[in-house]
């Protein structure tokens, strides 16, 4: 297993909160959407997207590595637009 992290930091004329809201709270939606090549779908397993929360993101045929990747939230402050998760599964 490899163990990592990543930040990321955009600027965006777009508000902070409606971006965490689609990008974070709503991305199970949003997501198969606006990248509909490569999310096929994103599905709640457990949880309500909160801390605990399990997630698996099916990807479509153009993603040749692997099909989908469950994940976990671990950590979620809202406060600070900012979220922690594993990968638990796939990918």
């Amino acid at each position: 297993m490899v163990a990592g992290s990543y930040t990321v930091e955009i600027e965006s004329s777009v508000e902070a909160k409606r971006l965490w809201n689609a990008t974070v709270k709503d991305s199970h939606n949003i997501f198969p959407k606006i990248a509909p090549g490569i999310v096929a779908g994103i599905t709640i397993l457990q949880g309500d997207g909160g801390v605990g929360t399990i997630r698996q993101i099916d990807f479509t045929a153009a993603n040749k590595e692997f099909s989908y990747v469950k994940e976990r939230v671990d950590k979620v402050d809202e406060d600070n637009f900012s979220y922690t998760y594993s990968h638990v599964e796939g990918g």
